[in-house]
């Protein structure tokens, strides 16, 4: 499901593969892409040891697009790059819902982001029991002129329709509120946005609205369904007596706790009745808890921040970051868009009162402005912690007290040095084998920089964190070349398992990243530069090419200031490369490419690393020949490039034709 878990903490504890000795620049990196017909909005999903009919036990990933497309891809293999099934479930005389239809309205601004169609949308969910994926998709009957969504229950070995499936949502409540006739509020499948994602619960689908564009008239819509007959169980208006209060927390789901209870946070909204704040009537602007059983569920507890008003009128509304459970605990923690934090307790949420706001704790982000972003989690041997990066303001990790069941604000760590987060903020995940620290680490997806314009889809990064020290970055997409996100997909969380990390793209693609080349300690122990001749386009003194290949750590290659600069080592035969390691005096190159020859003039790339910042990069890489140069392209300082050691790791390899001896030019 959407984060991983019922509580939305994001966090993959049974991540064996990836840690933070391997997740760095040249060992780890884009594997592979896959072609999918349009924007992903959805979170890839992925399901592990499937048995597929015909094909044998794999694991595969889910991807849904806006197009109303939902691919079933290979998740290991860059080579298999046919999916397992593709349906699109349009129906028949319509096409998906396009952002075009409601440019009419004046929708084209920012914060709404739909670039082509508004079909799948929120992150569907998968009941791993049945191997059934279930998801909403929007569409436009062209025959009746009319704008329809559907729930769909999809068989995830073969990808056709379960039973029951798909099913048209419709729904009427009482109510005099926005829109309402005779009494009675009606669901707009054209005014109602599902962005949330879906979540499963016991045998209940539940599913979340909010509006498009903030389009009246609106409301905030809860409903559930049976997973088995799609049977409609039960439907909840936030405000049927007013306006407003949609769900749609920045494609956050629902969470859910161990008694059944779910939990949404509702954005601007009617509060209450003009005679009753408290009323259960209207609760827009808050935090919503919900009791289910396999049947029905009902509303049972809020919290409404006293200063709801201001909020509102300021658009810094609760709901842009959804509710995330704390593991083990009775901590609930959500945010509003001004960067207000609220910790509240499951049992007693807080209610409304006028004068204060009767919770657990609340915290204010420093600089931030409409935070649309999402909580991350991790517990290690040592540190517990939780992670929010929102717009306007620095990453941040905020310590749990477990003992006093609180957070340690006063404590929290901020990294500054990252500047302040970009539109929107960042969307992030936690993975790690269990509470292994050495394994721990935080990722997170943004915009490369600047604000999300209209119509436009912009670059992205991905970054790799410590999750104890989130100011020691790991590897981020923008080192090396190769791995470039071109496209940023907006409140979209990655997904990491088993080794890999799976991000979603508004390029018509998903990317695949890992272990670029194998396993950085499964690559030879032999140092195969050792005392093999070396050569430099310059040298600094006595700081001779063949010192960054004797093994002698007090010494060192130093060339001439400028730039470019470049050491080769003549390995004396063919070998096929997997490793390089460079050691260097200093951060000397910050921008630099290793490439192989078998004659040491016509060099192949094989590593291109951009805003290096480490001391040892470590390199895995796929290449052969006699040959390897470090060719260095913009040094940090302008005093040249100084290298301690030098390595080369690799297995031998016929040459391709005679060599002589001497080798170098």
């Amino acid at each position: 499901m959407q984060h991983n878990d019922m509580g939305r903490t994001g966090w993959n504890n049974q991540e064996y593969i990836l840690n933070q000795s391997n997740v760095r620049p040249g060992s780890f990196g884009k594997l592979f892409t896959r072609t999918v017909d349009d924007h992903v909005y959805a979170q890839p999903l992925v399901v592990l040891k499937l048995n597929m009919p015909g094909i044998g036990i794999r694991n595969v990933v889910y991807v849904s697009t806006v197009n109303n497309s939902v691919y079933a891809f290979d998740a290991d293999s860059a080579n298999l790059s046919n999916p397992y099934w593709r349906v699109n479930v349009t129906p028949s005389h319509s096409r998906a819902t396009s952002a075009l239809d409601f440019r009419s309205i004046g929708c084209n601004d920012r914060f709404n982001s739909f670039l082509t169609n508004v079909g799948i949308v929120g992150t569907p969910v998968i009941d791993t029991t049945t191997n059934t994926i279930f998801f909403v998709a929007r569409s436009f009957d062209t025959l009746n002129q009319q704008q329809e969504q559907y729930l769909h229950a999809l068989d995830i070995t073969t990808g056709a329709e379960k039973n029951n499936s798909p099913v048209l949502i419709a729904a009427t409540v009482a109510g005099t509120g926005d829109g309402s006739v005779n009494g009675m509020v009606s669901f707009n499948a054209w005014h109602q946005n599902q962005r949330a994602a879906l979540l499963l619960l016991n045998s209940m689908v539940v599913i979340c609205w909010g509006s498009h564009c903030d389009w009246p008239p609106y409301h905030g819509w809860v409903m559930s369904y049976n997973k088995t007959t799609l049977q409609q169980k039960t439907v909840y208006a936030v405000t049927p007596d007013g306006e407003g209060g949609g769900i749609w927390m920045s494609g956050a789901g629902p969470s859910a706790d161990e008694n059944g209870n779910f939990y949404a946070a509702a954005g601007d909204g009617t509060v209450g009745t003009s005679n009753d704040a408290l009323s259960s009537r209207n609760r827009g602007s808050s935090i919503l808890k919900f009791h289910s059983t396999d049947s029905s569920f009902t509303l049972n507890d809020f919290f409404t921040p006293n200063n709801y008003r201001r909020l509102t009128d300021s658009n810094l509304d609760m709901g842009p970051t959804g509710v995330m459970l704390l593991p083990n605990t009775k901590i609930a923690i959500t945010a509003c868009k001004s960067g207000q934090i609220f910790v509240v307790n499951r049992d007693s949420l807080g209610t409304y009162y006028a004068d204060s706001n009767r919770i657990i704790q609340s915290y204010q982000l420093a600089g931030a402005t409409h935070v649309h972003a999402s909580f991350a989690y991790y517990k290690g041997a040592q540190k517990e912690n939780v992670y929010l990066w929102g717009e306007g303001s620095d990453l941040k990790s905020f310590p749990f007290d477990r003992a006093n069941n609180k957070f340690n604000f006063d404590s929290t760590v901020a990294a500054t040095a990252l500047g302040a987060g970009y539109s929107n903020g960042a969307f992030m995940s936690v993975s790690s084998n269990g509470s292994n620290d050495a394994s721990a680490i935080l990722w997170a997806s943004h915009t490369l920089s600047g604000v999300y314009n209209p119509g436009v889809a912009r670059p992205g990064m991905l970054r790799a964190f410590d999750a104890n020290n989130i100011n020691n970055e790991l590897w981020n997409s923008r080192i090396d070349s190769n791995d470039i996100q071109p496209s940023y997909a907006r409140f979209v969380c990655p997904t990491i398992i088993n080794g890999k990390v799976y991000l979603a793209t508004f390029s018509n693609q998903l990317i695949v990243y890992g272990l670029a080349g194998g396993n950085a300690n499964a690559c030879g122990t032999a140092n195969i530069a050792l005392n093999k001749p070396a050569y430099a386009s310059s040298t600094k003194g006595n700081n001779i090419p063949s010192h960054a290949t004797d093994n002698n750590a007090s010494s060192k290659w130093a060339s001439n200031p400028g730039d470019p600069q470049y050491i080769y080592v003549d390995l004396q035969a063919r070998y096929n490369i997997c490793k390089v390691v460079l050691k260097w005096a200093n951060v000397n190159a910050k921008e630099f490419k290793i490439q192989v020859s078998d004659d040491a003039t016509n060099w192949s790339d094989a590593v291109s690393i951009l805003g290096n910042k480490y001391n040892t990069n470590i390199l895995l890489l796929n290449g052969a020949g006699r040959y390897v140069r470090m060719y260095g392209t913009s040094s940090k300082f302008s005093n040249g490039y100084s290298l301690k050691s030098f390595e080369v790791y690799g297995t031998s390899n016929a040459p391709l034709y005679a060599v002589e001896e001497s080798g170098h030019h």
